[in-house]
């Protein structure tokens, strides 16, 4: 009987792990925005900060939409920059 629940088990655990391997890229892609962004305003480059701005915002609503579609809570705190 045990053999039987680890087969049925298994490829739900590979799509969960994959769903959250997708979600955690989506969050260090949307870190490495942002801080493009601080480094864009802090050498007074308005242009680059907006356009790293508008990227990462996007990829947000992109990351926010793919947990609730797969049924994960997002956290905001796992896209903060310090």
């Amino acid at each position: 009987a045990d053999g039987e629940h680890m087969r049925i088990l298994r490829p739900e655990v590979a799509k969960e792990r994959k769903i959250e391997a997708q979600m955690r890229e989506m969050e260090r892609n949307i870190r490495n925005l942002k801080t493009k962004e601080i480094l864009c305003l802090k050498i007074g480059n308005m242009k680059g900060a907006k356009d790293y701005r508008a990227q990462w915002k996007s990829l947000f609503a992109t990351y926010k939409a793919f947990c609730e579609h797969n049924g994960y809570a997002w956290y905001y705190y796992r896209v903060n920059v310090m």
